[in-house]
């Protein structure tokens, strides 16, 4: 742009509309960076200022510095004594994916930015075969899968697999969302991205030119010059002068590394709300098996972690005193909850979803009227049955699927006419003479049970066993069981029954050892147990496996029709040393194009994908 001069865009859409949009004024001073990709092994940066700059600064030096994935692939001073200054890097240098080049000035001040999509040749080359290129319903398949690196050499992934019946799921290809798409586009682009895999599709100069366009709109970066000419407080750049208010230390930030476990951290309170130092806790998960101890430091804090687990598991953290008193609360800290954000690049909404997904429709139609008519594998759609029952008058809580038959007990002691006692473990000290109390140590891993603990008599060993505590059907363990004894578990009012099995060898079979059965009332007052909290943190999903039919010889005979859309899938295929691995599967009844799609990784980072066909004849 000239100086003194103003700028208009003049605009004309498709529908043949115009309109002018008046651009800034010019700036005197400034840089001007470009990135082209005119070769397919180099890029050409060019470092554009006017004149008056290299005329008042003869000596003007500007660094460039590059970097992807991650990682600096270039870092270079820039003398800029010409109104144009070229650079030029070899691609190869360059990983497939978001490049950033940026200008700072001698004194670490950002400048300039701009950012482009280089193409390399750092994918995995797939091949798919099949036996042969036609087949019938629900005949056999064999796939065969071959990858090989960049350097054509066979080499070890991982992939996903999917085959899909193409005349029942209709896609558009350049709107899928891919590997490609996903991990070297739309994860580094601020907004959203219109038909993400139409830059991945093709590789040809109009697909590429696109490319660059959306690096330039979606991906602009601009620095405000009034800002850095004045070094304000925005400059976000690293600097040991602590001295200077308006700088950002980031030397200095520390993050935890990322990882795959839960970690639960609190803190254990006198009732007053005071700290209480060396404080014991056990954390405790009847169902993923998990019992685990640790020890409050000088300010009360704990912290449990190295824990993978899937979801829907929850823990029960129990703390006690350095003297094993119970008169202590815990405090848990709150977990960081899943929030799910509205997806940028969610596909395009549709208003005529009927008319995009009829096929569809229709298939799923088709199903439904065979299943109607019970010709789909001889099943028939029944009426509804209503089933009433009359709730039984019981005063304790259910055992879960634990059933002792009345009298099959050694000592069944009903509580509701028993005289008041200090807590459990006197009153079934005098009552139960073949059952011991005494410490307890779980497990190694496990703090010391100094509480009343019951054991019985082995007379095979000739030793004395810790029991079993069942309370409602859940086995207590550690502290949590042993605190039932001394009332800091349940009070003994709550209490309706108790059952000891000692002699019952098919009992003490199932249940896993000698055991106290412990049965509370169903309308037990709700007790508040402050030593004791439960949480239920966010896990894995346990993984399902994607059914898939098998035909023997006379399965192909039934009349009964296959009505998949989706044919196979498998996310976890993975090649051997050879580069190879073979799947087999079933195809369904409907003829015509069926699209095989392979997406996956391998161990040098090298991504793959690839569509492959075959066809179902009638």
């Amino acid at each position: 742009p000239e100086a003194g001069k103003t700028y208009t865009a003049k605009i004309t859409f498709p529908d043949g509309s115009h309109k002018s949009v008046a651009l800034p004024i010019p700036i005197t001073n400034g840089y001007v960076l470009s990135v082209f990709q005119p070769n397919a092994d180099s890029i050409l940066v060019r470092v554009g200022v006017p004149e008056q700059m290299v005329a008042a600064q003869p000596a003007l030096t500007v660094n460039c510095i590059v970097h992807s994935g991650g990682e600096i692939i270039a870092a270079t001073p820039v003398k800029l004594n010409r109104i144009i200054t070229s650079l030029w890097l070899e691609k190869k240098a360059f990983p497939s994916g978001i490049a950033q080049f940026t200008l700072f000035s001698a004194e670490g001040e950002p400048l300039n930015e701009r950012i482009a999509f280089v193409k390399t040749n750092d994918q995995m080359h797939l091949k798919l075969k099949t036996l042969k290129n036609k087949y019938s319903g629900k005949e056999r398949v064999e796939l065969e899968l071959e990858a090989l690196d960049g350097n054509n050499e066979p080499c070890v992934g991982n992939f996903s697999i999917s085959v899909i019946d193409k005349n029942k799921v209709p896609f558009d290809e350049d709107q899928e969302s891919t590997i490609f798409s996903n991990l070297l586009l739309s994860s580094d682009i601020k907004g959203y991205i219109e038909k993400p895999n139409y830059y991945f599709s093709k590789n040809n100069e109009e697909e590429n030119k696109a490319l660059d366009n959306l690096m330039l709109t979606q991906g602009y970066r601009r620095f405000t010059w009034n800002q850095i000419l004045t070094n304000s407080a925005h400059n976000l750049t690293p600097s040991n002068n602590k001295s200077d208010p308006n700088k950002a230390y980031l030397t200095n930030a520390k993050f935890k590394a990322e990882g795959l476990d839960v970690v639960i951290t609190g803190m254990v309170k006198t009732l007053g709300g005071s700290p209480v130092p060396g404080a014991k806790l056990t954390l405790l998960a009847t169902k993923a098996g998990i019992l685990e101890s640790a020890v409050a430091d000088t300010k009360g804090k704990f912290k449990f972690e190295g824990l993978v687990i899937s979801d829907s598991i929850k823990f029960s953290v129990q703390a006690r005193g350095p003297k094993n008193e119970n008169k202590v609360e815990v405090v848990l800290d709150s977990m960081p909850n899943v929030y799910l954000s509205k997806n940028k690049n969610f596909w395009d909404i549709n208003t005529n979803i009927y008319s995009a997904g009829r096929t569809y429709i229709e298939n799923n139609k088709k199903q439904y009227s065979y299943e109607k008519t019970g010709q789909l594998d001889r099943v028939r759609r029944l009426k509804t049955v209503q089933i009433s029952a009359k709730r039984t008058n019981q005063s304790y809580a259910a055992q879960g699927g634990i059933n002792i038959v009345e009298g099959h007990a050694d000592k069944t002691v009903e509580m509701k006419n028993q005289k008041p006692f200090a807590n459990l473990g006197v009153f079934l000290r005098g009552l139960l003479p073949n059952i011991k109390f005494m410490s307890f140590v779980p497990d190694p891993t496990s703090p010391q049970v100094i509480l009343n603990y019951p054991f019985s008599y082995n007379s095979e060993t000739q030793a004395w066993d810790p029991m079993k505590i069942i309370m409602d059907g859940r086995e207590l363990r550690g502290l949590e069981a042993g605190g039932v004894f001394d009332n800091s578990t349940i009070v003994a009012e709550d209490i309706a029954k108790i059952e000891v099995i000692l002699t019952n060898r098919a009992l003490i079979t199932v249940l896993g050892g000698a055991s106290i059965l412990i049965y509370t009332k169903i309308d037990k007052r709700v007790t508040n147990t402050f030593n004791i909290a439960s949480i239920s943190p966010k896990g894995f999903n346990k993984a399902r496996i994607f059914y898939s039919p098998k035909y023997s010889q006379t399965d192909l005979k039934l009349i009964s029709p296959d009505f998949r859309s989706t044919i196979y899938w498998d996310a976890t295929a993975k090649t051997g040393l050879d580069g190879k691995c073979i799947l087999n599967y079933y195809n369904a009844d409907a003829p015509g194009s069926y699209k095989v799609t392979v997406e996956g990784i391998n161990a040098k980072g090298e991504l793959g994908r690839l569509i492959y066909y075959y066809f179902v004849e009638d």
